[in-house]
């Protein structure tokens, strides 16, 4: 009996060795995947609190701000409201919404 739970104690321990790989395995390649995409993995102390929900990473490789990434650069300013915008899809789409910029072209 005791033979027995010893051997029980060994397969837990080796299946734990097992499934440890297998967690560091697919945390690499989370690692090497999430970045693409915006994100990073953290190491965590185990007195930290409570666990975060997902944070962006910092800029991308690219050199655009992931999404949520804290405060991003809008150099384009609409001509009419003076507000700001960082992409010109944006702005082409708040000066036809707000603005009505391809209605007066029709109508002149």
């Amino acid at each position: 009996m005791v033979q027995r739970l010893i051997k029980q104690i060994q397969s837990l321990v080796a299946e734990k060795r097992a499934l440890a790989d297998r967690e560091k395995q697919l945390i690499d390649e989370l690692a090497r995947a999430l970045p693409h995409i915006g994100y990073e993995i953290v190491p965590r102390s185990p007195d930290a609190g409570p666990e975060p929900t997902n944070r962006p990473a910092s800029p991308t490789s690219s050199g655009r701000p992931a999404a949520g990434a804290g405060r991003v650069r809008k150099p384009l300013v609409c001509p009419h409201c003076r507000r700001r915008f960082a992409r010109p899809s944006n702005l082409g789409r708040h000066l036809s919404a707000t603005h009505g910029r391809n209605r007066r072209k029709k109508a002149a």
